[in-house]
C-alpha cells in the first residue's frame, strides 16, 4: 500500500541533496527530478508523466500556477520551502495536503518587487498551460 507521508519525505529530501528545483515520488520511488527555473522544471515533469496522480511532489515554490498544474495532475502531497496563501487556499480547497516552510502573501517576480506575473496569470485563467505558453512566448499547447 503506498504511504504518501514516505513519499512526501523522500521527495523532499530528494530536492533538498540534488539541489533540484521539483522531485516526484510514488510508491516509494524517485520518479522524476528536474532543474532550472520558474515552472519549466515542473511543466517537464508533468509532460514526462513523473508528476502523475496519486504521487507526492516536492517543489522549490509553490504559488498559484504550480498549484493548479498539480492539483490537475492528480497530485496527492506537496512539500516546498516556500509557498504562497493563494497556492494554500487552492489546494486545501482541492483537498491536497500540502506542507509549506514558509507562506507568503503572493510568489514575487524575478525583481523581488512585484507579483510574479505567472500568480497574476492563475488567478485569472484556469487554462494555466495555454496562459503559461503565451507569457512564456513558448508556443507550446496545452
Amino acid at each position: 500500500m503506498p504511504n504518501i507521508a514516505e513519499d512526501l519525505r523522500l521527495a523532499r529530501e530528494t530536492l533538498r541533496a540534488q539541489g533540484a528545483s521539483v522531485v516526484a515520488v510514488s510508491g516509494g520511488a524517485v520518479r522524476g527530478v528536474a532543474h532550472g527555473e520558474g515552472l519549466r522544471p515542473l511543466l517537464r515533469l508533468l509532460d514526462e508523466g513523473a508528476v502523475a496522480p496519486g504521487c507526492a511532489v516536492a517543489d522549490r515554490t509553490v504559488g498559484l500556477a504550480a498549484a493548479k498544474l498539480m492539483t490537475g495532475a492528480g497530485v496527492a502531497a506537496i512539500w516546498s520551502p516556500l509557498g504562497s496563501v493563494l497556492a494554500a487556499e487552492w489546494l486545501a480547497g482541492a483537498g491536497v495536503f500540502f506542507e509549506w516552510e514558509r507562506q507568503v502573501p503572493v510568489i514575487l517576480g524575478r525583481d523581488a518587487r512585484t507579483e510574479c506575473p505567472m500568480e497574476q496569470l492563475a488567478r485569472n485563467t484556469e487554462d494555466i498551460r495555454s496562459g503559461l505558453a503565451r507569457l512564456m512566448g513558448t508556443g507550446r499547447k496545452g
